[in-house]
Formats: C-alpha cells, structure tokens, sequence
C-alpha cells in the first residue's frame, strides 16, 4: 500500500534526522539522502535531481504566466543546489539573517528550484524540521496524517 510506505518513510525520515541533527551538514548531499529516504519505496529516480523540464498543470508552456514565473532549466540544479547550501552555511555563520528568516528564504529558494520529480514538498518539510532543530528552535515532532 503506497499511502502506508510513504507514511512510514516520513516517520522513518523525521527519526533520522531527529537522531542525527548534530551531524547532518547543510549540503546537497544530505538533500539527496532525505529524499531517498522520504521516497525511494515510490520511485528509483528517489536521490537523483530533476533531469528534464518541470511542467507546472494548469499553467500553459509557452503562455503569458510564464513571463513572471519561469522553472529553473534542470541543468542548472546541481549548481543552484550547491549555492544555496553555501549561502544558508555563510549567512548561518556570519549570523547576518536571524535564523527563522534565513530558514524561511533556504525553503523558500528550495521550493523555486524544484529540484526532484516528486517529493519535493515532503522534503521541504523535513528540511524546515532539521534547520529548526539546528538553529535550536522549537519544533513539531508528530504530524496528523488525517483528512
């Protein structure tokens, strides 16, 4: 049953980075290992970044929506992946953001790469999770699964 995998590699997930927090390092490693984590019971692409272009449903290819919002070409992940990463490690060191905010601008940049096929949502989460925990903030340990 998918819905019963995908529920317990999220719980599988969360443990790890519950118990290895201290030594996850913000990089596109890690990322890669979350998402196979969160989702290799659903796709052998878990791990791999986005290797062709990304339609959004709903939003015409060549249309006018496109001239305000366009996908980053897969080409370029592993690139804007690894910038990323080395701006929140810089900006986490130097303290030149409060942490919420530069956990907020980190997801946020992590959402408008969209780095995989799919799970990129569940991985923004756990990514939230572990730089909260990082930062020593507050976080949810348990989430509803209910409709």
């Amino acid at each position: 049953n998918i819905s019963e995998d995908a529920i317990f590699c999220y719980y599988q997930t969360l443990s790890f980075v519950h118990k290895n927090s201290c030594t996850l390092s913000i990089n596109p490693a890690t990322i890669q290992e979350l998402h196979f984590q969160l989702i290799h019971y659903l796709t052998s692409d878990s791990a791999k970044w986005r290797e062709k272009p990304f339609i959004i449903p709903g939003i015409p290819e060549h249309g006018m929506h496109l001239n305000s919002y366009r996908i980053l070409p897969h080409e370029l992940i592993p690139q804007f992946m690894e910038q990323l990463c080395d701006q929140y490690n810089s900006l986490n060191t130097s303290k030149g953001l409060h942490s919420l905010l530069l956990i907020a601008r980190f997801i946020l940049n992590f959402y408008c790469i969209v780095p995989f096929n799919q799970g990129n949502n569940r991985l923004a989460f756990m990514l939230m999770q572990l730089l909260l925990i990082k930062s020593g903030h507050t976080f949810v340990k348990y989430v509803c699964l209910d409709k």
